[in-house]
């Protein structure tokens, strides 16, 4: 794509996301990643296509930036962006999380299989990002299971 489509879609994901089929949303993630590590569009674009994971709670979207940002996590470990990286995971996926709380509150998963993973996907992200909601959580789990 050249840059106007590129921009294009980048504004369809952000103002109308259900437009674009939830698996050409997440090909669009991986392929400007690919495309970004091949050095043919700018990294900064292809970081812009997880700009909507705040609005979005499918599978295939999430699992596609996930995927390719761990080869980010990996550059940028240890170097001064990595805290803005967190800091931008949190914001994108604390909606995420908020949604398998009120969907299930954490008693339960979800009927649907694709949610199912998407529902750990929220759980792994948000704790490792230090999500105070997410750290809780799940200390309260463990602090359960020794008890009993």
């Amino acid at each position: 794509y050249d840059e106007q489509n590129w921009e294009r879609l980048l504004n369809a994901l952000q103002t109308s996301r259900e437009s674009i089929p939830v698996i050409n949303r997440a090909q669009l993630i991986d392929d400007a990643f690919n495309l970004a590590k091949a050095g043919i569009i700018k990294t900064t674009l292809a970081l812009r296509t997880t700009e909507f994971l705040d609005v979005e709670t499918e599978y295939m979207p999430w699992q596609s930036a996930l995927n390719n940002l761990d080869y980010f996590y990996l550059m940028f470990d240890r170097s001064e962006v990595y805290g803005h990286m967190q800091a931008y995971i949190r914001k994108q996926v604390t909606p995420l999380f908020e949604y398998f709380t009120e969907l299930t509150d954490w008693q339960g998963v979800p009927d649907n299989h694709t949610e199912q993973y998407n529902q750990v996907n929220a759980l792994r992200v948000a704790c490792s990002i230090g999500l105070k909601n997410c750290t809780d959580l799940v200390t309260s789990w463990f602090e359960e299971w020794m008890n009993n």
